[in-house]
């Protein structure tokens, strides 16, 4: 999964269940404008993605089929 960065400051991208369990952590430099996320090993499921950086929080839902 590829995730496009918003802003210049470094990013710490979190991927958690449902329950709020942290089940992948990745942090992405300063001035990267997109990453890659393996979800492949994950099972199907619902997730949140959560992307922290210098310019504020954003959560999005994945869905795993």
């Amino acid at each position: 999964m590829t995730v496009e960065l918003r802003g210049t400051s470094a990013h710490l991208l979190t991927i958690t269940d449902v329950r709020g369990a942290i089940i992948r952590t990745a942090t992405a430099a300063a001035g990267t404008a997109t990453t890659n996320l393996d979800l492949t090993t994950l099972p199907r499921g619902i997730y949140l993605l959560t992307v922290q950086s210098g310019s504020g929080v954003e959560v999005q839902k994945i869905i795993k089929h």
